[in-house]
Protein backbone atom coordinates (compact mmCIF):
# COMPACT_ATOMS: atom_id res chain seq x y z
CA UNK A 1 0.00 0.00 0.00
CA UNK A 2 2.82 2.29 0.87
CA UNK A 3 4.44 1.47 -2.47
CA UNK A 4 1.20 2.41 -4.23
CA UNK A 5 1.12 5.74 -2.39
CA UNK A 6 4.74 6.40 -3.33
CA UNK A 7 4.03 5.51 -6.95
CA UNK A 8 1.00 7.80 -6.92
CA UNK A 9 3.05 10.65 -5.46
CA UNK A 10 5.78 10.10 -8.02
CA UNK A 11 3.21 10.05 -10.77
CA UNK A 12 1.56 13.24 -9.48
CA UNK A 13 4.94 14.92 -9.15
CA UNK A 14 5.84 13.93 -12.69
CA UNK A 15 2.53 15.30 -13.96
CA UNK A 16 3.15 18.57 -12.16
CA UNK A 17 6.61 18.82 -13.64
CA UNK A 18 5.23 18.05 -17.08
CA UNK A 19 2.56 20.72 -16.69
CA UNK A 20 5.09 23.24 -15.48
CA UNK A 21 7.35 22.40 -18.40
CA UNK A 22 4.45 22.79 -20.82
CA UNK A 23 3.56 26.13 -19.28
CA UNK A 24 7.17 27.27 -19.53
CA UNK A 25 7.35 26.11 -23.16
CA UNK A 26 4.14 27.97 -23.96
CA UNK A 27 5.44 31.14 -22.31
CA UNK A 28 8.68 30.84 -24.24
CA UNK A 29 6.79 30.32 -27.49
CA UNK A 30 4.52 33.29 -26.75
CA UNK A 31 7.56 35.45 -26.05
CA UNK A 32 9.23 34.33 -29.26
CA UNK A 33 6.07 35.09 -31.22
CA UNK A 34 5.82 38.51 -29.61
CA UNK A 35 9.49 39.25 -30.36
CA UNK A 36 9.08 38.07 -33.94
CA UNK A 37 6.01 40.27 -34.42
CA UNK A 38 7.84 43.23 -32.94
CA UNK A 39 10.78 42.64 -35.30
CA UNK A 40 8.43 42.43 -38.28
CA UNK A 41 6.72 45.67 -37.23
CA UNK A 42 10.07 47.42 -36.90
CA UNK A 43 11.18 46.09 -40.28
CA UNK A 44 7.96 47.28 -41.90
CA UNK A 45 8.38 50.74 -40.38
CA UNK A 46 11.99 50.88 -41.60
CA UNK A 47 10.94 49.73 -45.08
CA UNK A 48 8.26 52.42 -45.15
CA UNK A 49 10.77 55.10 -44.13
CA UNK A 50 13.24 53.88 -46.74
CA UNK A 51 10.55 53.96 -49.42
CA UNK A 52 9.48 57.49 -48.44
CA UNK A 53 13.11 58.64 -48.52
CA UNK A 54 13.59 57.08 -51.96
CA UNK A 55 10.46 58.80 -53.24
CA UNK A 56 11.68 62.13 -51.88
CA UNK A 57 15.03 61.66 -53.60
CA UNK A 58 13.32 60.76 -56.86
CA UNK A 59 11.09 63.82 -56.54
CA UNK A 60 14.14 65.99 -55.91
CA UNK A 61 15.86 64.51 -58.96
CA UNK A 62 12.73 65.11 -61.03
CA UNK A 63 12.56 68.71 -59.86
CA UNK A 64 16.25 69.16 -60.62
CA UNK A 65 15.87 67.64 -64.07
CA UNK A 66 12.84 69.82 -64.75
CA UNK A 67 14.83 72.91 -63.76
CA UNK A 68 17.68 71.91 -66.06
CA UNK A 69 15.30 71.28 -68.96
CA UNK A 70 13.54 74.60 -68.36
CA UNK A 71 16.85 76.45 -68.25
CA UNK A 72 18.00 74.79 -71.48
CA UNK A 73 14.73 75.73 -73.18
CA UNK A 74 15.02 79.31 -71.96
CA UNK A 75 18.58 79.51 -73.29
CA UNK A 76 17.47 78.09 -76.63
CA UNK A 77 14.59 80.56 -76.81
CA UNK A 78 16.90 83.49 -76.00
CA UNK A 79 19.32 82.37 -78.72
CA UNK A 80 16.48 82.07 -81.23
CA UNK A 81 15.19 85.56 -80.31
CA UNK A 82 18.65 87.05 -80.81
CA UNK A 83 18.96 85.36 -84.20
CA UNK A 84 15.48 86.57 -85.26
CA UNK A 85 16.28 90.12 -84.09
CA UNK A 86 19.55 90.04 -86.00
CA UNK A 87 17.73 88.85 -89.14
CA UNK A 88 15.14 91.64 -88.75
CA UNK A 89 17.88 94.29 -88.41
CA UNK A 90 19.71 92.88 -91.40
CA UNK A 91 16.51 92.92 -93.49
CA UNK A 92 15.67 96.46 -92.34
CA UNK A 93 19.20 97.63 -93.21
CA UNK A 94 18.90 96.03 -96.63
CA UNK A 95 15.55 97.79 -97.27
CA UNK A 96 17.02 101.15 -96.21
CA UNK A 97 19.86 100.73 -98.67
CA UNK A 98 17.41 100.01 -101.49
CA UNK A 99 15.27 103.04 -100.64
CA UNK A 100 18.31 105.30 -100.49
CA UNK A 101 19.40 104.45 -104.06
CA UNK A 102 16.35 103.33 -106.01
CA UNK A 103 18.15 103.69 -109.43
Amino acid sequence: DQQNNQDKQNQDQQQNQDQQQQQQDKQNQDQQNQDQQQNQDQQQQQDKKDQQKKQQQQQQMSDSNADKILKAMENEEATTRKRVEAEKKKAAAARKKQVTNPW
